[in-house]
């Protein structure tokens, strides 16, 4: 099959499928790339708004997958740049969904120990255990957003490679895409790597909330995350086992527990098509 533009030929480049800047998929990912834009408030994200990400950021893929469908390249450097970036953030995705679910079943097994030992001095070891997880998850969590932080590199080199016009525009959007995923993986991140003992200044607020008992713990508290909120609930019923001390760290429990749910499902959304961004690539390689 002959190409009449010498150019074209240069990049080994299949012009017929080279998607422009109005086409559908093209349009499609701005929209869904706008969407997630408006999404992203401050870093101190709630479940809710990280659950809406994810859910945007599998939307966002499933238009992105329609451009690769395209085949718009065969630049084998590109390809493999790209294949490579995709293949880091699918690990990503699993690491972080595995560590979701780990938190949610950590959470779960609290809530069961607190039922069945109502008023028992034992729950304060079921909450050490509890606070001894949620220590582990941070170096996991920290672990994950060293690798985001190298992958964001190499997204952020992508535009950088000898690219005509037409393909430097949809480099620059699957960088957007790519970038756009770390961030919201960082969010999620920040999330749950709240540390159980908090620096002096926030946590002394924290504290003169339980001493005081002027706030609930299923209030909403300003810039103050759900696992922060059940640390105060927590700590609350170390000093006084009481019923409605219990039933409220119950009903944390049981929110937090549902919020990890939506975020593990929302995770494995986003896995399925990350594994197929994959297999685009990697049928843009073999061709």
């Amino acid at each position: 099959m002959a190409s009449s533009s010498g150019s074209t030929n240069n990049y080994h480049v299949r012009s017929i499928s080279l998607p422009c800047r109005s086409h559908p998929a093209i349009i499609r990912v701005k929209e869904e790339l706008h969407k997630l834009k408006t999404l992203e408030t401050s870093c101190c994200q709630t479940s809710e708004e990280i659950c809406n990400s994810l859910s945007g950021l599998a939307d966002l893929y499933d238009c992105t997958n329609d451009i690769l469908g395209l085949q718009f390249t065969q630049e084998a450097a590109l390809i493999d740049h790209l294949l490579d970036g995709s293949v880091r953030l699918l690990d990503i995705c699993g690491g972080t969904r595995d560590l979701v679910s780990q938190i949610k079943e950590h959470t779960r097994e609290l809530d069961s120990s607190i039922r069945r030992r109502k008023g028992d001095k034992s729950i304060e070891s079921s909450i050490a255990k509890f606070n001894s997880f949620r220590r582990q998850t941070k170096k996991e969590a920290k672990r994950l957003t060293a690798s985001l932080k190298q992958i964001k590199k190499q997204f952020e080199a992508l535009p950088m490679l000898d690219l005509d016009q037409k393909h430097s525009s949809v480099i620059g959007l699957l960088t957007e895409v790519g970038l756009s995923s770390i961030s919201i993986y960082q969010s999620l991140l920040m999330f749950v790597m709240v540390p159980v003992s908090k620096p002096k200044g926030r946590w002394s607020v924290i504290t003169k909330m339980i001493h005081a008992e002027r706030v609930s713990c299923e209030e909403k508290i300003e810039n103050v995350n759900e696992l922060e909120r059940i640390d105060v609930a927590l700590i609350s019923l170390c000093t006084s086992s009481n019923g409605e001390k219990i039933e409220s760290a119950q009903r944390g429990l049981v929110t937090l527990e549902t919020h990890f749910e939506g975020m593990e499902s929302n995770l494995e959304c986003l896995f399925r098509r990350l594994i197929k961004t994959r297999t685009l690539f990697l049928n843009m390689a073999s061709h």
